[in-house]
């Protein structure tokens, strides 16, 4: 199977998504573009190649974030905290924990950014490994409990 087209497709949205956290602008009626992006990324996410690192993945060049300015980019924004079940492999479930969007969002942030720098500075390869192996043990869980608690505050 040829991924070009998925590889390509989660770049830009990837980038997208990236583009829409960084803006200054305020984010207080962005709850419905997060859904779109989100759903999108994950979307496009699990259609990427498992694939191996080159030489140049472990590359001491990848810029940090500061967490908590990403956090306040989303100062306005509409949803914040919510209820979920950590491991929804546990019957009957555990006790549930809390969940916050904006902490989620900014945690895809890091994910999708550390990504696009691996497709700037090193390969395509690296940046899908990343990418591909930050969604399953990290952001599909952020997007999908910001999806589901946005999906409850609109009602």
């Amino acid at each position: 199977m040829n991924y070009d087209k998925h590889i390509e497709e989660f770049s830009k949205i990837a980038q997208e998504y990236c583009t829409w956290v960084e803006t200054k602008e305020s984010k207080a009626n962005d709850a419905f573009y997060a859904q779109i992006l989100l759903s999108k990324l994950y979307c496009w996410g699990i259609q990427l190649p498992d694939c191996e690192t080159t030489d140049e993945f472990e590359n001491d060049s990848i810029p940090l974030h500061d967490h908590s300015e990403v956090v306040k980019l989303f100062s306005d924004f509409p949803v914040s905290y919510y209820s979920q079940v950590f491991n929804a492999e546990i019957i009957p479930s555990e006790e549930p924990c809390i969940g916050d969007v904006i902490d989620d969002l900014a945690d895809i942030y890091k994910d999708l950014k550390d990504g696009l720098w691996y497709l700037e500075n090193t390969s395509t390869v690296d940046a899908v490994f990343q990418w591909r192996f930050s969604l399953g043990v990290h952001w599909a869980r952020h997007a999908l409990g910001a999806m589901y608690a946005m999906l409850c505050h609109e009602k």
